[in-house]
């Protein structure tokens, strides 16, 4: 009877053991299942953005390749805004030119020449200290604006300024063109889902 009595307790202890211990160790399981995921899920989401990254990269240098060659014609140099006109819009309709919002800032700091008619005589710099940091460098090296909203476009663009060599090298202003961000999406972005909140 007595062995009987010591059972029960002994029984009970071990059972009250065996179930804490299962609590936990499955807690355990689930926090490392629950961390392995986050981890996994973080590494898929740095592979996303380094792959648009990437993408984004060599958009803008290609983008800042075709600005440069567009810069030296002749029509573009020149001091006539409508000439200059008449050449971007030729630029535009070849399919092959894929160069969006180009615009053509002379020397006093407006835009004088743009397929946007909207930014026709609109100080350059109002759009974003960029436009300055072109104009007040002696070399006037290729800048990049952030995420901008020119007036008259259709989207947000980030621009790429380069800058416009006359026959004697002397500084004539800026030749710029955009990566729209809502072409960029549909192109790049619209198989890739991304959590509601994500940022890229």
């Amino acid at each position: 009877m007595k062995k009987r009595n010591l059972f029960i307790p002994v029984m009970g202890g071990m059972m009250t053991t065996i179930l804490v211990g299962g609590f936990f160790l499955s807690k355990y399981i689930k926090n490392k299942i629950a961390h392995n995921l986050i981890n996994q899920y973080d590494l898929s989401q740095g592979v996303i953005a380094s792959q648009i990254s990437e993408t984004l990269e060599l958009e803008f240098s290609q983008l800042e390749a075709k600005l440069n060659i567009i810069a030296q014609l002749p029509e573009v140099r020149s001091g006539s805004t409508e000439v200059c006109n008449q050449k971007l819009t030729e630029i535009k309709a070849d399919p092959k030119s894929k160069v969006g919002n180009l615009g053509r800032v002379y020397p006093d700091g407006t835009f004088h020449c743009s397929l946007n008619p909207k930014l026709i005589g609109v100080k350059a710099s109002t759009l974003g200290a960029y436009i300055d940091t072109i104009f007040s460098d002696p070399e006037h090296k290729a800048v990049m604006s952030r995420a901008i909203k020119p007036p008259g476009a259709p989207s947000y663009v980030i621009a790429i300024h380069v800058p416009v060599w006359g026959e004697n090298h002397e500084f004539l202003g800026t030749l710029g063109g955009a990566v729209y961000l809502n072409e960029f999406e549909k192109q790049y972005l619209s198989p890739t889902k991304l959590p509601k909140g994500a940022a890229v």
